[in-house]
């Protein structure tokens, strides 16, 4: 049946149901399997019409092979308070017709008023079937429940509708499958052949508020589509009480015009476990509820499973294994959401949030999210995320396959976060670009916060561009908790306002890795580079690696102790494209702790507008291949330049004879300091070479000349100071031979 012609239909009902007489009566079947057209198989003796309450609840089957119109219709339905029969059993097979309700249907409720004890429950079924057309299809004007106890004797209610070639279409009321509201269990099943329409509601395994008995509802669309009608979407799986709430629900099609989703909740001591597959789409109204899969807000636990064929769309908010925030939430989260194509679109709120494992209270929260296609229109993105005050921990998994990210231009991603007592524990991969989020946060431990929080975050392919005030924070502690961060960006990092790989500001250790397989582009305003820095008694351990080069960074900081600082900081920054900034230092200590910088230019060309300094603690790589400055031999251009620590020179060819500028100043005094050793691979040992200050067209240089001088000595091993900076290893400082510094 079209739609048009079942509203039409559905029309036409209502008219007729507004003329129905004021005599209208409850007539009750008596026979055993009969016909449901008979009158004598009904008490009082006539078939229901329209107005009519029609009760099979004495265990009998009706069969009827047409259309009927009644005003209630129950089946299993048990309202009876009775010590004896009957309980509330009965079936009804519909065939070649439509069943229509102008009301309720009830297949398989208990509901008698008042608890008598363990006897018995209720059992309803009901059949439709046909050839098609109008056939095998239930109308309801109000609700349907299907295995609902409300209250009565200890027991279960059971319900069972199969909608067979055909739909189930209601005018604004709730499907209830599988439901308890009291000491009872409720459970039920509905397979759908074809639609289901015009409901406003889908309760699916639900447990009521204080109930302590057990819910569990399985709703099947096996061919065609659900849409809402309301101001909420599935409920699957949920528990409000003491009981325990088991919810499946599996869309054939797609899912319509949902306000929102939630698979898998509980909000009280009891258990709740939901599963929803959409094999279609699933279509979010984007004005309240969002997704929700797998969240406990008490004691009980949750546990959330969803899967969407073909993407969502107007998702306000999403959450996928989340612990909510109050004090009595004990109970664990668990979530998993896959989306096979067509990614998720958020709905371009200014707080809409996705959130996969993330918890807020003393319970813990474990989510996975696979995405395949683009996600957008979401604020902000957690992944493994501990909330304020939280001691529960969080475990955050989320992936998105052949797309992009893409936020509103102000957001946050965080990954791997803590900022309570709980252990964080994010990882978020990106085929794609990622796009317009302000800040990232990568393994982060925050003020106050005594758990740890390690983070990944990986853009396999593409770029990501930053719209904020600040780049990403990979691996950083300002708490007694120990951050590790790792980020890899495939291609480029733009619009950085700068980055921090390993820094501690407090007691806890930091560790970050940050490797960008093309170019970082600072935006040159405040926060620069820093990596491997602390300022407390926290240990900082930080390494960067950028491929294409780094661009108008403010502030270059490698391996630093800030003042009065007790912890120990190591730094390695290998820039192959050579870099550009303000200002560059190197392995400096301004506390108690002991510093160690490395910088590696490979053969490219850095340059620093101000003050380069190298401390006692750096380590200079320079690779010279040929005599081209910049691009065949590494070097710097600085205005000033304080020199200390160590030089390394890494040789890949053999200059009889040569000059090497690798370090001009801007003036006649802009060079300060030494290098405490030079050391020498890749060339003979006793080549002649002379190194050091020299004057020349008015600046001062730090000049290598190869063919002249003394012999260059057997260099030191490489021991492996600081790792990972692309080399294999550093030396040990050591005392060196005197420098030569020519006059000008």
């Amino acid at each position: 049946m079209t739609m048009k012609k079942l509203s039409a239909l559905v029309l036409s009902v209502a008219v007729t149901c507004w003329g129905t007489p004021a005599d209208a009566i409850a007539i009750n079947w008596t026979a055993g399997n009969a016909d449901w057209f008979t009158a004598g198989n009904w008490n009082p003796p006539q078939v229901p019409g329209a107005g009519d309450d029609a009760t099979i609840t004495n265990g009998g089957t009706a069969n009827a092979g047409a259309t009927f119109v009644v005003d209630n219709l129950n089946v299993g339905l048990r309202t009876s308070s009775a010590l004896g029969l009957p309980h509330g059993f009965g079936n009804l097979n519909v065939s070649n017709g439509i069943a229509i309700a102008t009301q309720d249907v009830r297949v398989g409720v208990t509901d008698t008023g008042i608890l008598i004890g363990p006897f018995g429950g209720a059992s309803g079924s009901v059949t439709t079937s046909g050839a098609g057309g109008t056939n095998g299809t239930l109308i309801s004007f109000g609700n349907v429940s299907v295995g609902r106890f409300i209250f009565g004797p200890v027991g279960t209610a059971t319900g069972d509708v199969d909608i067979q070639d055909g739909a189930m279409t209601g005018v604004g009321g709730t499907v209830i499958v599988g439901q308890t509201e009291s000491v009872g269990s409720g459970d039920g099943t509905v397979p759908v052949a074809g639609s289901v329409l015009g409901f406003e509601d889908f309760f699916i395994g639900r447990v009521g508020s204080g109930a302590s008995g057990d819910a569990a509802g399985v709703f099947t669309i096996q061919s065609g589509d659900v849409t809402s009608d309301g101001t909420s979407g599935p409920l699957v799986g949920f528990s409000a009480g003491s009981g325990n709430a088991d919810g499946m629900m599996m869309v054939g099609g797609d899912a319509l015009n949902m306000e929102g989703v939630t698979v898998g909740s509980a909000v009280s001591s009891g258990d709740a476990t939901g599963n929803l597959t959409v094999d279609g789409m699933f279509e979010n109204t984007g004005i309240l509820n969002g997704l929700r899969v797998g969240k406990t807000t008490d004691a009980g636990i949750a546990d959330g499973t969803m899967q969407v064929g073909t993407g969502i769309i107007d998702a306000d908010d999403a959450e996928v294994g989340v612990a909510g925030a109050a004090s009595t939430t004990a109970g664990s989260a668990t979530g998993a959401l896959t989306v096979l194509s067509g990614g998720i679109q958020g709905s371009n709120l200014a707080s809409s949030e996705f959130n996969v494992g993330f918890t807020e209270g003393a319970a813990g929260a474990m989510g996975t999210a696979n995405i395949t296609g683009d996600v957008t229109g979401f604020d902000d993105i957690n992944v493994g995320v501990v909330g304020s005050s939280a001691a529960g921990n969080a475990t955050g998994d989320m992936d998105i396959v052949g797309g992009v990210l893409t936020g509103l231009g102000d957001g946050t991603i965080e990954v791997g976060s803590t900022d309570g007592s709980g252990t964080a524990d994010g990882s978020l991969t990106v085929a794609g670009t990622v796009d317009a989020f302000e800040d990232f946060f990568i393994g982060r431990v925050s003020s106050g916060a005594s758990g740890d929080a390690t983070g990944v975050f990986t853009i396999q392919s593409g770029d990501v561009t930053s719209d904020g005030t600040s780049g990403p924070l990979v691996g950083f502690s300002a708490g007694s908790g120990n951050a590790d961060g790792t980020m890899m960006v495939g291609g480029d990092a733009l619009n950085m306002e700068g980055v921090t790989v390993g820094s501690a500001v407090s007691s806890g250790d930091a560790t970050g890795n940050l490797t960008v397989d093309g170019m970082f582009e600072n935006t040159g305003i405040l926060n620069g580079l820093r990596v491997g820095k602390t300022t407390d008694a926290g240990i900082a351990d930080g390494i960067m690696e950028v491929g294409g080069g780094i661009t108008a960074a403010d502030i270059i900081e490698v391996g630093q102790v800030g003042s009065g600082a007790t912890g120990n900081a190591t730094g390695a920054l290998t820039a192959r494209g050579g870099f550009s900034a303000n200002t560059l230092t190197v392995g400096t200590s301004a506390g108690t702790g002991q510093a160690k910088g490395l910088v590696d230019l490979k053969s490219s060309l850095g340059t620093v507008s101000d003050t380069l300094t190298f401390g006692m603690g750096s380590i200079l790589h320079l690779d010279i291949d040929g005599f081209d400055r910049g691009l065949l031999y590494g070097a710097l251009d600085a205005e000033m330049a304080v020199l200390d620590g160590i030089l390394n020179l890494f040789f890949g060819f053999v200059p009889v004879a040569g000059v090497f500028d690798l370090i001009v100043s801007g003036s006649a005094t802009g060079i300060t300091g030494d290098f405490d050793a030079v050391n020498f691979y890749g060339i003979a040992p006793g080549t002649l070479a002379t190194y050091g200050v020299v004057m020349d067209m008015g600046v001062e240089i730090w000049r290598l000349e190869i063919g002249a001088g003394d012999p260059i000595p057997e260099p030191p091993p490489l021991a492996g100071v600081v790792a990972g900076a692309g080399r294999p290893g550093v030396p040990q400082p050591r005392p060196c031979r005197p420098r030569v510094r020519p006059a000008a």
